[in-house]
């Protein structure tokens, strides 16, 4: 009896962690070290939050596909310093940089 009452327990445990909201984790697997410019549409750059500590850079391209960059890279570097540049110097965001939790 008392093993039966561990079972329903323990399934219902696994239950409610398995439904509902799912833990969330970085949102980068792979990166790639490059994209090239004239296709990007759009950047966002998500900061460490407490489930993923490290810096993600991801690119949308024209055609809506995303990529991960590798956020070490002279290439990223090179296109957020630019994106910056471009954003300090023009009121209106043409290629917007976002920070965001999800």
């Amino acid at each position: 009896m008392k093993s039966a009452v561990q079972l329903i327990v323990l399934l219902a445990c696994v239950f409610l962690c398995t439904s509902g909201n799912p833990i969330k984790k970085c949102r980068c697997i792979k990166t790639i070290p490059a994209v090239r410019r004239h296709l990007i549409a759009d950047v966002k750059v998500y900061e460490p939050y407490p489930l993923c500590s490290k810096r993600e850079v991801i690119v949308v391209r024209k055609d809506n596909k995303e990529f991960c960059l590798n956020p070490e890279s002279d290439f990223t570097k090179s296109l957020l310093k630019t994106n910056t540049k471009k954003l300090s110097s023009r009121k209106t965001l043409r290629v917007p940089l976002r920070t965001s939790w999800l």
